[in-house]
Formats: structure tokens, C-alpha cells, sequence
């Protein structure tokens, strides 16, 4: 049988589509159709720095996740689905094992793009956690990456505390370029961890892609980033969590303190500046939440509207991913009041339509016509 569902979408512009096989099509004259219109839809949300091997830090830095655990990775992915997040980008682990997501059918997890291995300098990470890659070997680790696995990013550890010194760079901008150079060849897309200075200007000059965190990026790395359409995850809930974590007094709190200050003079201007903010998870926020930071993006001076074109079309927008399409998944989350009037919406989803399969059925769902051939 074939469906046909109508919907009103957050900009007030309705949609006709018909379902088959997982995927929108033209909608038909003929068989089931729906009415969805009293509600409000977007083509999912996006988490754009999520971690699918963890629900949080201590978990992530576990020592037996050298080999990942398929079956948790499955759970995480369906409390994806359950928080509406129909698109993610897992930003890597310690080991390439968590790839084998991309394997999993596509309606028992978002779509998925993903980094294997996060590729850091002895020291210039967790320990134990990344792939120990010194400067000199970092191109011919991206090549193997690149060549040897299923992984559609490249994430670099651009930066970290060393004791009694504070932050530095893990890689020179020559370095950052050569790998960006090398991924970019393959098709691939590089991700960057930065939270200290110099490093996303450095990140920005090479090419980078995304850039993660980004605190002490600079108006005219949002100018550069912009003009390129680069995307920046800057992860304010995660910042604000690890200020917690270190304390708000100790260098590390004060730093990033500075940093978050920096970022909420310069979010808006990145808008303007047609840079693709996105937003995740990243393990301080529970897996299908990355709602939560809705709020924290209009604290940090954007409207309710703008947080919710970051938190769902920007990031397909980003990727280059057609929504709502005939030809494109049948994927739908739908809300009872419009998000663009009230972010915090965006955390009560009440419809969830994934590879053309409700997930959570709408209350008041309105068949308004069904052919005699279907009866």
C-alpha cells in the first residue's frame, strides 16, 4: 500500500510526500494519506559530535574499549533514535572497531558518518586513548586510515595541557595541512579537538573541516571558515560540564571560562558569517539529548530560530545531505509547538519516522483518504 504523508514544516511551508521501500517518493493519487499537518516537522535532529562507544568520560577512557562492544554501540544508537536524532557524526574512539555501526541496518540507528581512530602525539591526549601518532607519521597514518577502513572523518587532537606548562599544540599548521591534504584526496573529511589559542587559527589556515570546540577562535578565522562554508560543533554544554569537572578556580576552568566568553562573542557573527554551527553530544550530554543544548546556544546570544536550524537542518545543510525529498530517507521528527518560537521543544519530540517506519507514533494521527483499492 502506498502512504502519502502532508506536513507543516518549522517555516510554516507544507509538504506532500509519498513513502516506499525506506524512502520518500512523489506522493500518489492513489492509497493512505496522512495528514501531519497539526504538528510541526523537521528532518531530524543532528547530533554532530557524539561518541557512540560511551555514555560518558569515565566510560570513554576504559581500558576495554581497545575492542569495541557492538551490542552497547546498538543501544546508545537506538537512544539516538528515541531523542528523535536521525543524523549523527560519531567524532572517533581509540580503536576502528566502532566502524562496524556503519554496518548495522540503517533503521536501527541514525544515519551515520564517522571517524575511526583519534590520532594524537605521545602525551597530547588521555592517556591510552588515541593512536600514539608523532608528528612525522601523522600523514602516513591518515593515508592508512583512509585506505584500510570504512572511516568518512579524520579527527586530530589538535591541542592539550601538558603539566606545568599549560596547552600546546600537538601538530604544526604544515603538519595539519598535509593531513587535510591527504584525507580531502580520499574523499574524507577532518575534524579537529581544539580548546586552547593559536590552534584553531592554525586548524582554520590548513583546511580543517570542523572544527571542534573552537574556543578561541578568532573573527577572522569565523571570516575564513565562513567563506568556505567549514562547520564549527562548539559543544557548550560539554565546555560547560568539564568546567565542573576541573572547577571553575583551576587553570584549566579559568581557561576554558575564557574561552566560553570568546564563543558567545562570536556565535552570532559565525551565522552571519555562513560558518555551519552544529551541535553534540559528546558524552557529557546523554546519547539522543543533544536537544539540551538548544538553550545554551540562545543564552549565547542566537534566536530560538537559529538553534533550531543548528540542531536539525544546518547539519544535513553541512554534509550536503537532500531531506524531505522524494528520493531521500523517510525520515520525519515532529514536535506539538513549533521550535522556532521556543527551542526547548526540540526536547519533546512526539513523532519519530525513521527509514519510513514510525518509531513513536503522533497522537492524532489523521488518515484523510484511502483508495477502494486498498480496502
Amino acid at each position: 500500500m502506498h502512504t502519502t504523508i502532508r506536513l507543516r514544516l518549522v517555516d510554516g511551508a507544507e509538504r506532500r510526500l509519498g513513502i516506499a521501500s525506506e524512502l520518500y517518493t512523489a506522493p500518489s493519487a492513489i492509497g493512505t494519506e496522512v495528514d501531519l499537518t497539526h504538528l510541526w516537522a523537521v528532518p531530524g535532529l543532528v547530533d554532530a559530535h557524539g561518541h557512540l562507544i560511551a555514555n560518558n568520560t569515565p566510560d570513554m577512557l576504559a581500558t576495554d574499549h581497545d575492542r569495541a562492544d557492538t551490542d552497547t554501540m546498538c543501544r546508545y544508537a537506538q537512544a539516538q533514535l528515541d531523542g528523535g536524532v536521525l543524523l549523527m557524526i560519531d567524532k572517533g574512539s581509540k580503536t576502528d572497531t566502532t566502524l562496524a555501526m556503519l554496518n548495522i541496518a540503517p533503521s536501527e540507528r541514525p544515519e551515520l558518518e564517522m571517524a575511526g581512530r583519534i590520532f594524537a602525539p605521545a602525551g597530547g591526549y588521555f592517556p591510552h586513548f588515541p593512536v600514539a601518532v608523532d608528528e612525522p607519521d601523522l600523514e602516513r597514518s591518515v593515508t592508512a586510515a583512509c585506505t584500510n577502513t570504512q572511516a568518512q572523518w579524520i579527527k586530530i587532537v589538535g591541542d592539550w595541557p601538558r603539566r606545568g606548562i599549560g596547552p600546546m599544540p600537538n601538530y604544526s599548521e604544515e603538519a595539519l595541512a598535509g593531513a587535510v591534504a591527504i584525507a580531502h584526496g580520499y574523499g574524507r573529511r577532518v575534524a579537529i579537538h581544539t580548546m586552547a589559542p593559536d590552534v584553531p587559527s592554525m586548524a582554520v589556515r590548513a583546511g580543517v573541516d570542523s572544527i571542534e570546540h573552537g574556543l578561541f577562535l578568532t573573527p577572522s578565522d569565523i571570516t575564513a571558515l565562513g567563506r568556505r562554508k567549514g562547520m564549527w560543533v562548539p559543544t557548550i554544554a560539554a565546555m560547560e560540564g568539564i568546567v565542573d569537572q576541573l572547577g571553575p578556580s583551576s587553570s584549566g576552568g579559568r581557561l576554558i571560562r575564557r574561552g566560553l566568553g570568546n564563543v558567545a562573542g562570536i556565535l552570532p557573527a559565525a551565522i552571519t558569517a555562513g560558518v555551519h554551527v552544529l551541535a553534540g553530544t559528546d558524552i557529557v550530554l546523554p546519547h539522543g539529548r543533544v536537544a539540551q543544548e538548544g538553550p545554551r546556544l540562545v543564552e549565547y546570544g542566537l534566536t530560538d530560530s537559529e538553534a533550531t536550524d543548528i540542531l536539525t537542518a544546518a547539519g544535513y545543510r553541512a554534509l550536503g545531505r537532500e531531506v524531505l525529498v522524494p528520493g531521500s530517507s523517510a525520515d520525519v521528527t515532529l514536535f506539538a509547538h513549533n521550535p522556532n518560537n521556543d527551542v526547548t521543544q526540540l526536547q519533546h519530540p512526539v513523532g519519530i519516522l525513521r527509514r519510513g517506519e514510525w518509531r513513536l507514533v503522533p497522537d492524532g494521527l489523521q488518515v484523510v483518504r484511502t483508495s477502494p483499492t486498498d480496502r
